[in-house]
């Protein structure tokens, strides 16, 4: 495996519709036209500030990104492993096997581009189906170290960047 590593913080805040661009909202709207029950999220991490919509739609659980000013970042739809293709599942393992210790927590797939690229042209509504990337949370060791770590893979398995997951220091926080 190769890919540049970095370490991910990320800060999410609960935010109100009213807080978020109106080019992120109407975005939205665009690529799943059906879509309720919107949870918006503000989130602070090392590279700039966010903003992200949470939802169920047709009972995949979807995250839409938008940078500050409202622009699409990316989309991702949570995955089950047994529902993947088989061929995508065989060339991810296979990247997986190097890493010593490995256990999956949580798979995506992840689309970026502009808003219109991702739309269907067919009349349907609904994002084009195949992914363009995997957004892959494991444990593992990498790089000598044992931690959380979050890479993106290619449907054939090669990885494209690899990031640290620093998790949040609870102990300082007074739970009485």
């Amino acid at each position: 495996m190769s890919a540049q590593e970095e370490a991910k913080f990320e800060l999410e805040e609960r935010v109100s519709h009213l807080e978020v661009p109106e080019i992120a909202k109407d975005s939205l709207c665009l690529l799943i036209p059906s879509t309720t029950r919107i949870r918006w999220y503000k989130d602070i991490s090392h590279i700039g500030q966010t903003y992200e919509a949470k939802f169920k739609h047709e009972g995949s659980r979807y995250s839409v990104e938008f940078d500050s000013l409202g622009h699409l970042a990316d989309i991702e739809v949570e995955l089950s492993w047994k529902h993947m293709q088989a061929s995508e599942k065989t060339a991810l393992n296979r990247s997986f096997s190097s890493i010593q210790g490995f256990k999956l927590q949580r798979i995506q797939a992840q689309w970026t581009g502009r808003v219109i690229d991702l739309t269907r042209r067919d009349g349907s509504n609904g994002l084009i189906p195949k992914a363009m990337a995997y957004e892959v949370e494991f444990k593992g060791e990498m790089n000598e170290r044992f931690a959380y770590w979050e890479g993106l893979f290619t449907p054939e398995g090669e990885l494209l960047d690899l990031k640290e997951v620093l998790l949040k220091d609870v102990e300082n926080l007074n739970l009485n």
